[in-house]
């Protein structure tokens, strides 16, 4: 994503064609991840849901784990 400000992530949101979730351990208490979710479900996309373990190279990154399909 080019624009990194909430009003860049809702946009990107709008203009996607759905909404994947990594469910990562915490993305539900992130505040930005709240946003998005509530934003995508307003918006009625089709929302993608991804689980799977956290590997030794990914651990302890610390990203909202919110993605966009486009």
């Amino acid at each position: 994503a080019d624009d990194l400000t909430k009003d860049g992530m809702l946009k990107g949101i709008e203009q996607a064609a759905a909404f994947v979730l990594l469910l990562s351990e915490g993305v539900l208490q992130r505040p930005y991840c709240q946003m998005e979710i509530r934003h995508a479900l307003a918006l009625k996309k089709p929302v993608v849901l991804l689980h799977g373990e956290m590997s030794e190279i990914t651990r302890g990154v610390h990203t909202c784990a919110c993605a966009l399909l486009i």
